[in-house]
């Protein structure tokens, strides 16, 4: 008797409140489909081309430089994709002179990038490479300058970056960037004649090295920038090229501007390239990127990584 009443009140509550059961299933469906737990669903994204520096002279003249269009740091549409082999030194590079006219020589420098390693080559060199170089396109045979982030190399087994120059190299052991995760590295470099120290950045920490020379070589032949390297395999977005030497507070004022963030100095900003669905220099100084042609694209674009 006392199991019959069990069951009838069962089916009594059931009789009685199915209509909520019901509706809050339908509230649920209709979240998960305009997806309202998804952190990342309603993120307003900058789309390709939105906020740009407009110099009103033309290329290279500071006179009322200023930003222009949707510039609230919001994060990219779209990310460059880079997957390289084993004998490709770069993916993408420019042979713009005025790059190596302004950005390298007797000149202080800057350079900041954002990056995503999906994954090192195991048991072999490989590194992603950001900056200038002269001779021969060969890693080698001589780059004047360039940030690397390299896995497997003699002076550190993990994922350091590494800063090559024309005389010289200098590898950290304590800026190890993890994988997969967004990470903005660069490096300063302040010309003075004789000065021998270059910092290198991670986010918002920072580490001097010493090399041997003074980096005072200015690119004798082409490419001049170059980005990419051996193995490379993962995401770059918001590359930024500057001939002054950045402080710490503004270094760190970009890393809290995150992946969408704008420069910080226009006046002396030579290259900036988003990498947003284009290569495009949104610097005002129109120094465009090109790829690399190969039999299959070692470059594309997708949306961006969290």
């Amino acid at each position: 008797m006392a199991s019959k009443m069990k069951l009838q009140n069962a089916i009594e509550f059931l009789v009685t409140y199915s209509w909520a059961f019901t509706i809050i299933l339908i509230v649920a469906l209709v979240f998960l489909y305009l997806q309202i737990f998804n952190p990342y669903a309603h993120i307003n994204y900058a789309t390709p081309g939105s906020c740009y520096v407009y110099r009103p002279y033309g290329p290279f003249n500071n006179t009322d430089a200023r930003l222009e269009g949707l510039c609230n740091d919001a994060p990219p549409e779209f990310v460059a994709s880079i997957n390289t082999s084993s004998t490709l030194g770069y993916a993408l590079y420019t042979n713009n002179s005025a790059l190596a006219y302004y950005g390298s020589g007797d000149k202080n420098r800057t350079f900041i990038a954002w990056i995503y390693v999906k994954a090192y080559e195991p048991d072999i060199n490989s590194w992603w490479m950001i900056g200038g170089w002269y001779g021969t396109p060969v890693f080698v045979n001589g780059g004047e300058q360039a940030l690397l982030i390299l896995h497997g190399a003699s002076c550190e087994p993990q994922a350091d970056l590494y800063f090559q120059t024309w005389a010289d190299d200098a590898c950290s052991t304590q800026l190890l960037v993890p994988l997969d995760a967004w990470e903005m590295v660069g490096y300063v470099y302040p010309y003075n004649g004789n000065y021998t120290q270059v910092e290198l950045i991670l986010n918002n920490e920072t580490q001097v090295l010493s090399i041997s020379r003074p980096i005072n070589v200015t690119y004798t032949s082409y490419p001049v920038f170059v980005i990419g390297g051996q193995y490379s395999n993962g995401y770059i977005a918001n590359v930024q090229v500057y001939n002054t030497t950045l402080s710490n507070q503004e270094i760190l004022a970009l890393y809290k501007e995150g992946i969408g963030g704008a420069p910080i100095d226009l006046n002396n900003l030579i290259a900036w390239y988003p990498l947003n669905g284009n290569l495009n220099d949104t610097s005002g100084n129109n120094i465009t990127l090109d790829e690399v042609q190969g039999t299959t694209s070692f470059v594309s674009y997708e949306a961006t990584i969290h």
